[in-house]
């Protein structure tokens, strides 16, 4: 791991690209055959890799979906919790204090357990499970005050192209996100997690102009972002609808 951590850097340099995050799987998933199963890392290599990207000014996000995976995240202090099914009510207090955040992706985990007959029996099974987990870890995150960001994931059978953040955004309010704050997670949340608030995420003076306009309220009806599209304002420039 820590010579990819290394690779990645060097070939993104060649590329004349800096790379600012690295992705870690630490714990199985649930559209492969494996089970999700325990940790993939000890703490101490979690940590090595925790100290090899912060000397290369660095952050990482971890894939964590079991209990004993997402507890070696947090204990090594990893930025970013992806998928975060089965984080133990003690540990959410820890990611609160370190300042973790939970990308939860909860709309790719539903649709694929919604997908038997569809896809394979394991992946509709294990999805099933990782919901259900999904429902119960995010009203306890929601209840702790701890820094939630929208993610989409990155692909999954029978989704559809990515990335596709309006039904993110829906099963996050389905699941007790109030509206005003999912917005939140879309935006403002997600460029301080990513460090660059100081240009992105919120409508201020001195920041990139990338607005939306709207035919009703969307924190009465997240739907209207889908329905009610009526300009996209890009650095400030209109954007040209898609023919």
């Amino acid at each position: 791991m820590i010579r990819a951590v290394r690779t990645i850097k060097n070939i993104q340099n060649h590329a004349g690209v800096s790379c600012q995050w690295v992705k870690i799987m630490a714990t199985g998933g649930a559209a492969g055959p494996e089970e999700v199963g325990l940790a993939m890392y000890s703490e101490e290599n979690l940590r090595i890799i925790m100290a090899e990207a912060s000397r290369l000014h660095m952050k990482v996000a971890a894939h964590a979906l079991s209990r004993e995976g997402i507890s070696s995240c947090i204990d090594a202090g990893i930025h970013t919790i992806e998928h975060g099914a089965d984080i133990p009510v003690e540990k959410i207090a820890a990611m609160k204090a370190k300042g973790i955040t939970l990308v939860p992706t909860l709309w790719v985990y539903k649709v694929l357990a919604e997908s038997k007959g569809i896809v394979d029996e394991y992946m509709s099974r294990k999805a099933f499970d990782i919901v259900q987990q999904q429902k119960v870890t995010f009203r306890h995150a929601l209840k702790s005050g701890i820094r939630i960001a929208l993610g989409t994931d990155a692909g999954s059978p029978n989704f559809g192209p990515h990335p596709r953040v309006f039904g993110e955004m829906y099963v996050m309010n389905e699941y007790g996100m109030d509206a005003s704050e999912v917005a939140r997670a879309a935006t403002i949340v997600p460029a301080e997690v990513l460090g660059i608030d100081a240009c992105k995420g919120s409508i201020e003076e001195g920041k990139d102009g990338d607005v939306l306009l709207l035919s009703g309220n969307p924190l009465c009806d997240l739907h209207i972002f889908e329905t009610g599209l009526e300009a996209v304002y890009q650095q400030g420039r209109l954007v040209p609808p898609a023919l």
